[in-house]
């Protein structure tokens, strides 16, 4: 880490910085800057637990069944719920926590899930959309490009779906 670090501009956090120079610097660091844009090991977060922002732990890092498990009662579950991938099982053996709402929009759950806890497909929900539909929905928007299945976005699109800079 280079001494030019600003401790106190939000955009200093924004480049990675090594857990060495966070915890070196505990007392200095904007701890909510660091949960929220710094990719941080699991066992960073644990020796940090009272230092770290949990809402946005929950929220930005990926996150193991098995650590959310070792941190229930910190967590964010209304963030868990949308942002971290969770199996079934999880989320059948947490059901007291997670909120079934947020699971049944932003997790992928099998049909069987569905009909077991008597959720509805969510309407107009991206991950259950097929192949041929997203393509479709691409192509009206004018935002975007395809070239086979790959999406070209452009920096700067004009009104008339034209990147600015041609």
């Amino acid at each position: 880490m280079t001494p030019e670090f600003d401790f106190y501009n939000y955009e200093s956090y924004k480049k990675p910085i090594s857990e060495e120079f966070i915890e070196r610097h505990a007392d200095r660091v904007d701890w909510e800057y660091i949960s929220q844009y710094q990719k941080l090991s699991e066992e960073f977060i644990e020796r940090n637990a009272d230092r770290v922002a949990w809402y946005y732990i929950s929220q930005y890092q990926k996150l193991s069944e098995a650590f959310i498990n070792r941190n229930a009662d910190r967590v964010a579950w209304y963030y868990i719920s949308q942002y971290q991938k969770l199996s079934e099982e999880f989320i059948e053996r947490n059901s007291d926590r997670v909120s079934l709402p947020w699971i049944n929009y932003y997790q992928k759950l099998s049909d069987e899930f569905r009909t077991k806890h008597n959720l509805e497909l969510p309407e107009n929900n991206w991950l259950y959309a097929d192949k041929e539909t997203k393509r479709k929905v691409i192509e009206n928007c004018n935002l975007y490009k395809l070239d086979g299945d790959y999406v070209i976005a452009f920096k700067g699109i004009r009104s008339d779906g034209y990147s600015k800079y041609n």
